[in-house]
């Protein structure tokens, strides 16, 4: 393997509470275990820390011509080898909750906090949304230093992607999508 990128064999997750994908997005969220990893060194001389290595059972994100392009046949088994960057969190087991989750790299799992107002327009009724977003966990190579669990950020929801677990909704997303956080004094 080369650079940053993973090789991963797909599995099936179990469920423990529950974890819900939607089945209509772009985007896939998928579990497997990682069989192989780069050196993270590139041809520029660059090196890049890897934070899996093979057996981590990752959840991952691939979408577009990406999820096909990542399939490749090796010996008798389909493996998908991808950038690092787009594993989102470590599972413990293949089991999929909270306890078991452990968001990766550059990304950040929210818990949404919504507040809704009602406007009163003539002939119809529009609810105003005023959503901000409680960090959860970050990765490790989350470079955000004042932005910790507990801290309220807002975050630009057409980036953020819905998971549920355990029965609750979260969101996760990109560090680069943050645009800023309520910090204490």
């Amino acid at each position: 393997m080369y650079a940053e990128k993973i090789a991963v064999r797909e599995m099936q997750e179990e469920l423990k509470g529950s974890i819900v994908l939607p089945q209509h997005r772009q985007i896939r969220q998928e579990i497997g275990e990682v069989v192989a990893v780069g050196d993270g060194k590139y041809r520029t001389g660059e090196e890049k820390p890897m934070f899996v290595k093979p057996g981590d059972i990752v959840m991952y994100q691939l979408g577009g011509p990406q999820l096909q392009n990542s399939i490749y046949k090796v010996g008798p088994e389909l493996l998908k080898i991808f950038h690092q960057g787009d594993a989102i969190a470590r599972l413990k087991t293949n089991i999929v909750c909270l306890e078991n989750f452990e968001i990766l790299g550059n990304w950040v799992l929210l818990k949404p906090e919504i507040e809704q107002d009602l406007i009163v327009l003539p002939e119809q009724h529009a609810p105003l949304e005023r959503i901000h977003f409680s960090v959860v966990q970050v990765g490790a190579g989350f470079a955000l230093p004042d932005i910790k669990p507990g801290t309220e950020v807002f975050a630009e929801r057409g980036k953020c992607a819905p998971i549920e677990i355990d029965g609750t909704t979260f969101v996760y997303t990109l560090q680069d999508f943050i645009h800023g956080a309520l910090l204490e004094d």
